[in-house]
């Protein structure tokens, strides 16, 4: 049963343009292959962040909106930890 999640995603700053789009690409891919669907995506640019990160002191924030089947949710996050460029992720459920 496919369940709603949003997903934030902190990427190096030091992405240019084309490393950028390749990895918003790769993270929709990786949502295909586990059977899920992108609802909405959106760019928050690049920002500061709170605390350093891997010494980065900024960071590019994306949030996607996406439905995913529940029983895929962790092999989900345990490979887009993987992903390059990813300095932190957040998969959250929507309860409706």
């Amino acid at each position: 049963m496919k369940k709603k999640y949003e997903l934030t995603v902190i990427f190096t700053p030091v992405l240019r343009e084309k490393g950028l789009t390749s990895a918003i690409s790769s993270v929709e891919k990786l949502v295909k292959k586990y059977k899920g669907k992108v609802l909405e995506m959106e760019d928050q640019g690049k920002q500061k962040l709170a605390y350093d990160i891997s010494k980065y002191h900024e960071g590019i924030f994306l949030f996607w909106t996406l439905e995913l089947p529940s029983s895929e949710v962790g092999a989900f996050e345990a490979e887009l930890k993987l992903q390059k460029g990813v300095l932190r992720q957040l998969l959250i459920r929507i309860s409706k």
